[in-house]
């Protein structure tokens, strides 16, 4: 089980269950942190190539090893690195802001949202010798015009609410 701060619920857990009260981590570059730990909105936009949007789970992995992957993977080991944690429900909310709707089935306990007329899963987890938490924000493929997708980035980022990134210094 889960604790309702989104810790890892047990290291080694196999996946996620995405419940809305977890919390998913996403890479915050130096180039995108601002002052007083404020984190720029093109810290929340999928990489380029990339069909979703790359985050670990806080339900599968603790916060401190996901910030030593994202140091030794991203900055080679230096500096203090700067990670934002936001809930499965603001990532939802975030969702519904910029005109995707996602919804919870109940009976197979999945996310969905709805893109070209199939329902898909919103959440997936995209596990890889690198990270074991790794997984994909999926409805981010639903943003059918640039405005969307940076609507729900700056929802993340926290422009009106003063959501703040973790920086560690490991």
């Amino acid at each position: 089980m889960g604790t309702k701060s989104g810790r890892a619920r047990k290291l080694g857990s196999p996946a996620p269950s995405f419940a809305a009260r977890y919390e998913l981590a996403r890479y915050v570059p130096p180039g995108y942190r601002r002052r007083v730990g404020r984190i720029s909105s093109a810290a929340f936009l999928r990489n380029p190539g990339d069909t979703y949007l790359s985050v670990n789970s806080l339900e599968v992995e603790s916060l401190s090893g996901i910030a030593k992957h994202y140091k030794s993977i991203f900055q080679q080991g230096q500096g203090s690195v700067a990670v934002a944690c936001r809930k499965i429900m603001v990532y939802n909310r975030a969702a519904l802001a910029a005109g995707v709707f996602v919804t919870r089935d109940f009976q197979s306990k999945i996310w969905l949202f709805l893109h070209h007329g199939s329902n898909l899963p919103a959440y997936r987890h995209r596990p890889s010798h690198l990270s074991k938490s790794h997984c994909g924000v999926e409805f981010t493929i639903s943003f059918a015009e640039e405005l969307a997708e940076k609507k729900f980035a700056r929802r993340l980022a926290g422009v009106t609410s003063g959501k703040r990134a973790r920086v560690f210094n490991q």
